[in-house]
């Protein structure tokens, strides 16, 4: 039995809920031809779905799509495992479904939301236009991302590229594009703690982030290129490596999302700083600043303990940033944590709670960030 396809393909009627009952019927091997696919519910992946899509699928959110997220796996509760995603477009529509703000207590905004997933992989897609998070995990486990491209005119706050939340670990994030402006908020995150009570957080848990591989990312005006987020959680034997990004507002982001609207701790509580990052490399990076403020800021804000965290072969590359007459920021701005050691390209400096370190060179050879023992 072979899924049918053609009755859908123009766009005039809803897909998902035809191909719901077909995956729950046990017909999980998809291959999609050419079309517009329109889809008014969520598409529900039960374990060992298999999709492959030609290059000029598109599915879409319809009008009606008001779900927390547009595509997810059926059992968040036991789990679901070997689910696979190739080619295809993937289009969140956001123009046409706008939340009310980024605290939107009714419509999250997702496109692929997994959750307790092991062995998930999605390769050669194009998704475009989320309302908010194009890609989040949490709990999920040996997972590959690669080979995909991030595009749309439309970029919402929180429309986040790859957002790996808590509990996920063994996965491979590579070959990631983000085109026309794309994305609208982190292009990639680690975020081991987060605000979970936010609709676009539901179901994420705060929990250890491990063993993640995250290489060759290029973006030429993204909001942010990486943040990692972790206040009590660790976040550990990580490696992001050959990034070439612009960015509108950070290049690297571990503020501890002290700067959020709702913040998740009080510094006056941590006068040592919180995060729990270990063995984290940020290997072949060149970044550079692609927005309009004319006030920029730090190029990496460093506001997060660790042990082990190593920047190496690191550009900011000032050539191509549009020129301004205001100061030119630092590379590194790093405070607000513990009694840290800091060494770059052999110069160390020991900082203590509410000292500060700028980092005023272009290119490093190497920076090493560590508690004091």
């Amino acid at each position: 039995m072979s899924f049918d396809f053609r009755p859908y393909s123009d766009g005039s009627k809803d897909v998902a809920a035809a191909l719901n009952a077909a995956m729950a019927r046990g017909e999980t091997v998809l291959n999609v031809p050419p079309g517009d696919y329109r889809l008014d519910v969520p598409l529900v992946l039960p374990s060992c779905t298999n999709i492959a899509a030609d290059p000029a699928a598109r599915f879409f959110a319809g009008d009606a799509n008001r779900a927390s997220a547009v595509v997810v796996n059926s059992d968040t509760e036991k789990g679901n495992k070997n689910i696979t995603i190739s080619g295809g477009i993937w289009d969140g529509c956001a123009a046409t479904h706008k939340r009310t703000s980024y605290k939107d207590p009714d419509y999250a905004g997702r496109f692929f939301h997994f959750i307790n997933v092991r062995d998930l992989c999605c390769t050669d897609m194009h998704i475009r236009d989320g309302a908010c998070y194009q890609v989040s995990l949490g709990r999920v486990t040996d997972f590959r991302f690669e080979r995909i491209v991030f595009d749309g005119k439309v970029h919402p706050m929180c429309q986040d590229g790859v957002h790996i939340g808590g509990g996920c670990e063994r996965g491979v994030v590579r070959n990631i594009r983000a085109i026309d402006g794309a994305t609208g908020d982190d292009l990639i995150a680690l975020n081991a703690d987060d605000v979970n009570h936010y609709s676009h957080n539901a179901g994420q848990q705060d929990l250890p982030i491990r063993k993640i591989l995250v290489e060759d990312v290029q973006a030429a005006n993204c909001w942010t290129a990486v943040r990692v987020l972790s206040i009590k959680s660790e976040i550990s034997d990580v490696v992001l490596r050959g990034f070439k990004v612009g960015y509108r507002r950070h290049g690297i982001n571990a503020d501890a999302a002290r700067y959020c609207a709702d913040p998740i701790f009080k510094d006056a509580e941590h006068p040592n700083g919180v995060g729990a990052l270990r063995n984290v490399l940020f290997e072949d990076f060149e970044l550079w600043y692609a927005g309009d403020r004319p006030k920029r800021s730090e190029t990496v804000t460093w506001e997060t303990n660790g042990k082990g965290v190593v920047f190496r072969n690191f550009h900011v590359a000032r050539g191509r940033e549009k020129p301004t007459d205001k100061p030119v920021p630092p590379a590194f701005r790093i405070r607000k944590v513990g009694p840290t050691r800091v060494v770059a390209d052999g110069v160390e400096s020991v900082l203590q709670p509410g000292e500060e370190l700028l980092l005023k060179a272009n290119s490093y050879r190497s920076v090493n960030i560590g508690d004091l023992d």
